[in-house]
């Protein structure tokens, strides 16, 4: 399906918005469902990559689409959407896992991000291929973007695919690129950031873990990717939330959840204080979908 016509849909899903009363419209798209209104929720937990697509039936659960976002550039699908503070949006498509791996079994995906200003205008179209540093067992997970001024970086972390020894080790870095110039501003050590990752001021807070290898937590400066603090997690990293000066982060499901206190860091020496962990829940289960699953399901487990 082409562009011009996603961004036709899109126009009479946004009309459908505006109707408060209106009845929810459901439109199928090849590889992403669009409700409108949008039945925006927290993505289910656990999932590897940051995504706002329902891995069970690809239901797009972000925020309402502006007519200007397109759903899909290509053979790429929009899968993050990202509210810019002042207006505009951040937009991230990721290509579907069926045309990549018949590229080779470990491929990278192709990945592209495009910035609107306040006003809905598309200023940047930024494929962030070119800034990996293999052409295969490698993938984007999270994508970030702060403004500054006129212009801005924007952060990524190119995750290894599975277990990093598949890669030689030399996955999972976390990068700054100024997607104006389109140039590289900096890249961290392999093994810093897989998973989801948070802006907090001047610093990102990123952790690496996998199945099987040490996981850890670190504070990184925004200005030239410096490692500030770095510290140890029991397991695997998924989700990360804040409640004011609280950090946690979602571990592997018998592992719970790791807090800690953010200290510093509106300074130059920023810390995270261990907390209490918050054991896992032996009587917690799954919720039933809401809204229900949309038919026909993609292929289960699926992120986009």
């Amino acid at each position: 399906m082409k562009t011009h016509l996603s961004l036709s849909l899109a126009i009479l899903l946004a009309a459908g918005v505006a109707d408060a009363g209106a009845k929810a419209t459901v439109t199928k798209l090849d590889g992403l469902v669009i409700m409108s209104p949008s039945p925006t929720q927290a993505p289910p937990p656990g999932l590897r990559l940051r995504t706002m697509v329902r891995p069970a039936d690809r239901l797009w659960i972000g925020p309402d689409i502006p007519r200007e976002v397109p759903f899909e550039v290509g053979e790429l699908k929009l899968d993050l959407l990202d509210a810019r503070p002042g207006g505009g949006w951040v937009a991230t498509y990721r290509e579907r896992f069926e045309p990549c791996y018949a590229r080779g079994e470990h491929a990278n995906c192709g990945t592209l991000v495009k910035i609107f200003d306040k006003a809905n205008t598309e200023v940047v179209s930024l494929s962030l291929d070119s800034f990996l540093s293999h052409k295969d067992h490698l993938e984007v997970q999270d994508v970030r973007f702060v403004a500054s001024g006129a212009g801005g970086a924007l952060y990524f972390n190119e995750a290894c695919q599975s277990y990093s020894s598949e890669a030689g080790g030399k996955c999972s870095a976390l990068i700054a690129v100024d997607p104006f110039a389109k140039k590289v501003l900096w890249r961290t050590a392999p093994l810093a950031s897989n998973n989801e990752f948070l802006v907090q001021g001047d610093y990102l807070v990123a952790a690496y873990g996998f199945t099987g290898e040490k996981a850890s937590i670190r504070i990184v400066r925004r200005s030239d990717g410096k490692v500030m603090e770095q510290q140890p997690l029991q397991h695997t990293n998924f989700e990360m939330f804040t409640s004011k000066d609280t950090l946690s982060v979602e571990m592997y499901y018998t592992f719970g959840r790791a807090n800690f206190r953010m200290e510093g860091f509106a300074g130059a020496a920023p810390k995270l204080v261990p907390l209490a962990n918050t054991p896992p829940d032996p009587k917690d289960k799954p919720k039933p979908y809401d809204p229900p699953l949309i038919k026909p399901a993609g292929p289960p487990g699926l992120p986009f």
